[in-house]
């Protein structure tokens, strides 16, 4: 195998095994700090830098010269790392990494275990309805701050939003959710009548939901 498509491979498969992280930080940034909204992907190789940029981490390397990262992660094949780009990587990265694991010897065997990132599943629902239905029914909605009569509860992010539009403009508070949870899509569930509502867009479907407990009720 010739050192271009070694290097390319390996590339490859380093970018495999930063994006389910790079993704997950990305959502929990978005979530968590209501920061701006996720990046615009278009094509599946500019993923990895776009989610780079979102969570700053160009502005962050300190280890590392910028110049060397940026020329690193480059998506075009221009400019991919050479051998030379690589040995001047790596003989600024292992001096601070010796140094590091010599003076935090607990925190730096964390680096020597295999790190396992859960991909982002919905929200577990307990599997009696009662729970459910007590645990959330005096929550206020996320909108208005209000009690909800008809309480919707969000699967992707736990919120309870209401069914409400004040301007009476089409514009529900579980549809406003959705465009800031979940970037125009959402799932939701009617916990009175326990029906899953489904936001895409502008567009919004509802289905039934056979929710039954253990006493089959």
């Amino acid at each position: 195998m010739c050192y271009e498509a070694y290097m390319f491979k390996v590339e490859q498969h380093i970018v495999g095994l930063c994006l389910e992280y790079l993704r997950i930080a990305s959502l929990l940034r978005q979530q968590l700090y209501n920061s701006y909204p996720l990046p615009v992907i278009r094509t599946h190789q500019e993923e990895c830098q776009k989610l780079e940029e979102y969570l700053g981490l160009h502005q962050l390397y300190s280890v590392v010269n910028s110049v060397v990262i940026s020329r690193m992660c480059g998506s075009s094949s221009s400019l991919r790392a050479s051998h030379a780009l690589l040995k001047e990587g790596l003989d600024a990265w292992c001096p601070a990494l010796i140094s590091f694991a010599v003076q935090h010897c607990e925190a730096s065997s964390v680096l020597l275990r295999r790190q396992l990132f859960s991909p982002p599943a919905l929200l577990k629902l307990p599997k009696i309805y009662e729970f459910l239905f007590k645990f959330n029914y005096h929550r206020p909605c996320e909108r208005c701050d209000e009690p909800v009569p008809h309480p919707l509860l969000c699967l992707i992010c736990g919120a309870v939003v209401c069914d409400t539009d004040r301007n009476n403009k089409g514009k529900y508070h579980y549809v406003q959710h959705s465009y800031h949870c979940g970037g125009s899509h959402g799932l939701f569930l009617a916990i009175n009548q326990t029906i899953t509502v489904v936001v895409r867009g502008p567009r919004v479907m509802k289905w039934d939901s056979l929710y039954l407990d253990i006493i089959l009720q």
